[in-house]
């Protein structure tokens, strides 16, 4: 377990990791999708990196993973 899934307190089923899987072998579009987010909490996270300026993204992870 890495510094930054246990300050963040990643709290995941083998369920939500199995849905996780047969959603990424599923749905398949035009483009293939490289990360896929397990969990609420993952995917808002994700979502407020993508339009968040670099620098603020590393700082949070920084933070986060206790450096």
């Amino acid at each position: 377990m890495t510094g930054t899934t246990k300050s963040l307190g990643v709290r995941l089923t083998s369920d939500d990791v199995a849905a996780g899987i047969w959603d990424a072998t599923r749905g398949r579009g035009r483009l293939p999708k490289v990360h896929y987010e397990i969990g609420a909490r993952a995917k808002v996270l994700a979502t407020v990196a993508k339009y968040a300026p670099n620098w603020a993204v590393r700082t949070v992870n920084k933070y986060f993973s206790g450096r």
